[in-house]
């Protein structure tokens, strides 16, 4: 399923009003729309939104199952203002992708689980003189302390597995694990922590801990999708306050 349309902008309205995003960039065109939403912002969210992603893949596996599951079975609606943070993270993707140097961006993985499910993603970017597979992320603000945050270790973790037993070319051999966090606001000034940049070595986990993390939230993923399991919902309840899909969620039997 897909994001079929916003959730309308205009203050002057008193509850959310969902429509189709035709709608949404009509008025967006006229220049005169009641939002400041402006139409060359709103297509590129459509456009990014509208990009084609293969499934299950580790976005997928990481985080909240059920919002992957009613991603994958639900249209729904989203605040365009709320994916604009995506479009950084798109933006940062693409000049990795053309980016030259030391190490080889953009590194589409896949690999079948014993059951017969095909997992694929994109790792960001490896270094072969150091075997190292760095993982980019854009934030509004950088907590150094908290750095890397649990679901992103996670995630190069399932990465590193992927490409290390990847069934597309090429296969490498990965032994170190970096975080690039890059603050959307620059140097932290005020308190001198960092340049706008931390770089945060990552725990390799061990191949049998990935393995079986793919193997079992692939299994319980395709499962809800076929009807054959409820999810329960996030325990990192702060994860709901992000989630678009959180509204139909609330509506969807629990176990």
């Amino acid at each position: 399923m897909s994001l079929v349309g916003v959730v309308c902008e205009d203050p002057t309205l008193e509850f959310p009003t969902q429509v189709p995003w035709e709608e949404c960039l009509g008025c967006a065109a006229t220049w005169n729309n009641p939002c400041s939403m402006t139409y060359p912002l709103l297509r590129v969210i459509k456009e990014d939104a509208d990009r084609p992603h293969s499934f299950p893949s580790v976005t997928s596996l990481n985080g909240c199952l059920r919002k992957s599951w009613i991603l994958h079975t639900h249209d729904y609606h989203e605040y365009p203002s709320s994916r604009i943070a995506l479009l950084f993270g798109t933006w940062l993707h693409g000049m990795l992708e053309t980016s030259n140097g030391a190490g080889i961006p953009e590194l589409a993985v896949k690999w079948t689980t014993p059951d017969g499910f095909e997992v694929h993603g994109t790792a960001d970017y490896y270094v072969p003189e150091t075997r190292t597979l760095m993982d980019w992320k854009s934030a509004a603000s950088l907590w150094i302390n908290r750095l890397p945050y649990d679901h992103h270790e996670v995630q190069i973790n399932l990465y590193a597995f992927l490409l290390t037993n990847n069934e597309l070319e090429p296969r490498v051999p990965v032994e170190n694990l970096e975080m690039v966090y890059i603050s959307k606001t620059g140097p932290d000034k005020k308190k001198n922590t960092h340049n706008g940049v931390v770089r945060k070595p990552v725990e390799r986990w061990t191949g049998d801990r990935a393995r079986n993390y793919i193997i079992k939230r692939t299994w319980a993923l395709m499962s809800a999708i076929n009807g054959e399991l409820v999810l329960e919902k996030a325990r990192q309840k702060w994860w709901c306050n992000y989630c678009p899909v959180v509204s139909i969620c609330d509506q969807l039997p629990l176990p």
